[in-house]
Formats: structure tokens, sequence, C-alpha cells
């Protein structure tokens, strides 16, 4: 009987190894690389905080809000709308305050870089007109947050600037 055993498992382990084995392929996956960082995108409306200094003969310091639109025309080039308001206080209070509607045009340096320029009028408090004239730097720092610092000129209508104002800001993009 050990001998009909050893045969059998011979016989039983020759045939396995004399039939083909059809295996699975092998199935090798590209790693997947998670990049957190997406592009701005700077298409559609925002709308955020402003703040700094302001300076005709004097300083101030100002604080305000804004709320635009974006839109992205060609490969690069973003043009929008803003309003904007900001309040100007001394060493003795608040002493006015600002509403300005612009157009803005820029350029996106990088996905995440827009330089812009802007011109448009207001209202100074009590009643005076201006114009505005300015240009600005936007970084992204997020998928919908920008930072953003801003030289602004107004000037009454026929003459020069006469307050300039320095701000920075953050922007929230919908």
């Amino acid at each position: 009987m050990r001998i009909l055993a050893k045969a059998t498992l011979a016989l039983l382990l020759t045939a396995g190894m004399a039939t083909t084995v059809h295996a699975a392929d092998l199935v090798v996956l590209d790693p997947v690389i998670y990049d957190e960082s997406q592009p701005m995108i700077w298409d559609g409306f925002y709308a955020g905080v402003t703040g700094g200094l302001a300076r005709t003969s004097v300083g101030y310091v100002h604080v305000g809000a804004a709320i635009g639109y974006n839109a992205v025309v060609a490969d690069g080039i973003v043009v929008g709308a803003e309003l904007q308001t900001s309040a100007y206080f001394n060493e003795n209070g608040y002493i006015g305050s600002d509403i300005l509607a612009f157009a803005r045009a820029g350029v996106l340096v990088t996905d995440d870089v827009l330089i812009y320029g802007l011109a448009g009028v207001g209202v100074l408090t009590p009643d005076t007109e201006v114009y505005t004239i300015g240009a600005g730097l936007e970084y992204a720092v997020a998928d919908n947050v920008s930072l953003r610092l801003e030289a602004q000129g107004l000037g009454s209508f026929g003459g020069a600037p006469g307050l300039g104002k320095l701000s920075i800001g953050a922007m929230f993009h919908f």
C-alpha cells in the first residue's frame, strides 16, 4: 500500500506540473498623486474686506468692503467691475467715507497672480464727485481666497488726484 500511495502522489505531482496554469494578468496601477493646490478660478463673483492708509496733506486710516465680478475673456486676460466703499479715520475719529465703482483689467502672470489696473468714478462724503485710477496685485492663497495690494488715486474731475489710498484686502471668490 505504501508503494501505491507513493506512486499516486508521484503521478499527481507530475500531472500538476505538466498542465498549464492560467493566472490573471498582474494589474499595476499608476500611483495617484493628490495635489491639494487647485488653480484659482478667477471667473465669477467675489466679496471681501479692505483696509490701509490714505493721504492728502495729512494721513488717515481706512477700512472698507468690496464686491465685484471677474471674467477671464482670453488666455490670461481678466476683466471685471467692482463696487468699493471705505470709511476714513484720523486721530479724532470718523471723518468721512467713499463709494467707488470702477472697471478692472489685468493679466494673470501665473495661475495665482493677477496684476491689474482700474479706473472709475465715485463719491467722497459729504458730496464730492471723484474719479479713481489705480493698480493692484492679487495673489490666490487658496482656490477661492485671494489677498490683494492696491494703490488708488482719487481726484475731483478736471484736477490731479488729491487723495492717495494704499490698501490690503482679502477677497472670497464664489
